[in-house]
């Protein structure tokens, strides 16, 4: 039987999860799009491959330590998921909230170090290079909540005499006014 804390904190890695979905299904069609830079003569290039008016031509082997990281990220975002929804659903313990936040965490880490080294090659301007770094924005998010999880989570389970609730402040003289006193 969950109690009213835990619910809520499976309900804010629930919407954790939520936002590393978006994350991922973002970073898969930035990915596979040729949309990243766009010059003068509408000429787009991706990282498998850059199209010209008339034909497209390979150029992913220019791009394969992107592609790699792009594809960590993206496998480090679904164990995330899915290590998010194993937690609220099948087996609830804390320290698969630490694993959940260091799966969005390293997520996060790796799209960056896409981008990163994608700038190296293009100037980016496209369609692909907006919607990727919006994923990394929603696996930033995605992080955030899930850190926020685990952080109310150990302050509720390492001082369970203090009511926490999300929309009350408590003041640190009201956290010993029902202390007993010995006289």
């Amino acid at each position: 039987m969950n109690t009213n804390n835990e619910s809520q904190e499976e309900l804010i890695i629930l919407v954790s999860a939520i936002f590393s979905m978006i994350s991922f299904i973002m970073s898969i069609l930035a990915t596979t799009t040729s949309g990243w830079q766009i010059d003068s003569h509408h000429n787009k290039t991706g990282l498998f491959q850059i199209c010209y008016k008339d034909s497209c031509t390979s150029i992913r082997e220019k791009h394969n330590i992107s592609i790699i990281f792009a594809i960590i990220g993206q496998c480090l975002i679904i164990f995330g998921i899915i290590s998010s929804f194993i937690n609220v659903f099948i087996y609830r313990r804390r320290i698969n909230l630490i694993i959940i936040t260091i799966f969005f965490f390293l997520a996060s880490l790796f799209l960056w170090i896409t981008i990163l080294t994608i700038n190296l090659y293009l100037f980016m301007n496209g369609g692909s290079a907006i919607i990727f770094n919006a994923a990394i924005a929603f696996s930033l998010f995605a992080t955030f909540t899930a850190s926020y999880a685990l952080g109310v989570s150990f302050a509720l389970h390492h001082n369970p005499k203090i009511s926490i609730k999300y929309n009350q402040i408590t003041m640190p003289f009201q956290l010993y006014r029902n202390v007993p006193t010995a006289l």
